[in-house]
């Protein structure tokens, strides 16, 4: 796997820089990248198990890394901007960890790790230039499937064990949670159904807060059809 960054935080910013997708933005999206980088940072840098920890730091020091940073979550559904993919995966870190705040049985690092990694599949899935498009193998394998390829290649070389490999891939496979909604997999541990309803909390939450902003000012928003309803906005 070929490394493109230092983990370093001067060379993050420089590496960002020099994409044109970073450089076409305005300066306040661009500061919002670099903050919510350096959480995505923080995150990594606070697991507390080895193997994890190292799997975070391969993660930061991958080919992925910058492009993560930049990538949209979604087409038209949720955080459909640059910048989007960091923003929901930081989104479903914080809910998960609230969780775990709340039921100490949960596996913190695990659950974290896979939070911020979930989506990971994403940077192939879809590329961005005036609009966001799929790629070829996005068409024909999914962000799930390619997700599995990114995490099995980052974990080359992590003595990461047998269990703690299986519980990761899983969770990239079931965190859709359900069949008809193209997972591979339902959820089959605590943490993985856990990490599905917040994946899909924060993205239910991103949705009505763009409403929200569309019907500024007015009663109700525009009809939204990611929601499927008008928003009642009245306060």
């Amino acid at each position: 796997m070929k490394t493109c960054i230092k983990n370093a935080y001067p060379g993050v910013i420089a590496q960002l820089q020099s994409i044109p997708q970073f450089q076409a933005l305005n300066a306040v999206a661009r500061d919002n990248i670099i903050a919510m980088e350096s959480e995505l940072r923080r995150f990594l840098n606070s697991l507390h198990t080895e193997p994890l920890r190292n799997l975070g730091t391969a993660f930061m020091a991958s080919e992925y890394y910058p492009n993560f940073c930049l990538a949209p979550a979604a087409q038209r559904y949720h955080h459909n901007h640059s910048g989007g993919l960091l923003e929901h995966s930081l989104g479903t870190a914080r809910i998960v960890l609230q969780i775990a705040e709340l039921h100490q049985e949960i596996d913190r690092d695990l659950i974290l790790t896979g939070a911020l990694l979930h989506d990971i599949g994403k940077v192939r899935e879809m590329e961005e230039n005036e609009s966001i498009i799929y790629t070829d193998e996005g068409k024909l394998l999914g962000h799930i499937i390619l997700g599995i390829d990114m995490l099995e290649r980052l974990m080359e070389g992590i003595e990461v064990t047998r269990v703690t490999r299986n519980k990761l891939l899983h969770m990239i496979a079931s965190h859709h949670g359900h069949y008809e909604w193209q997972s591979p997999k339902k959820p089959k541990f605590l943490e993985a159904k856990v990490l599905h309803l917040a994946d899909m909390m924060d993205a239910e939450i991103w949705k009505f807060k763009a409403a929200q902003a569309l019907g500024e000012g007015s009663a109700w928003s525009p009809y939204m059809r990611s929601i499927g309803s008008e928003v009642y906005l009245e306060k």
